[in-house]
């Protein structure tokens, strides 16, 4: 039978570290092929062009898939008019002003004036067209 020796935890992990040095030969040939990487790319800035993939399903979701796409360019419309606003009013700052109705070049300093900020004065009309386009937009949709 065997002896009932005390052996230690410090002397258990001793004997176990010591495996670690023992040299393991392994002649087997490695018959397992390398996996290959899967590279999976997403991209959600399709502007939803992809909604003629929903044609076999519901047509609820070409509609909506639809309908994002045109207020994701309404958005970016909405971007570019924010953008003309906050640059009108260092423009409209910039204005001289008549001094009198007296002042003998008034007219003069006011055509000028025409002159100068019409193409800003055509960026509102076309914002105040596209806040009428979008709410008119949200309304029926």
């Amino acid at each position: 039978m065997a002896s009932e020796e005390n052996i230690t935890i410090k002397d258990a992990l001793i004997n176990v570290s010591v495996l670690d040095d023992l040299p393991i030969v392994d002649d087997q040939p490695c018959i397992e092929a390398f996996s290959l990487t899967l590279d999976c790319k997403a991209n959600f800035d399709t502007n939803f062009e992809d909604r003629n993939a929903f044609i076999t399903g519901c047509s609820k979701y070409i509609e909506e898939a639809t309908r994002h796409g045109e207020f994701n360019e309404m958005l970016r419309d909405g971007f570019q008019h924010a953008a003309h606003l906050y640059t009108w009013r260092s423009c409209s700052r910039a204005v001289p002003v008549v001094k009198s109705n007296d002042q003998p070049n008034r007219m003069e300093i006011n055509e000028q004036i025409m002159k100068v900020l019409e193409p800003e004065v055509r960026k509102l009309y076309d914002f105040m067209f596209f806040t009428n386009n979008a709410v008119a937009r949200f309304v029926t949709k």
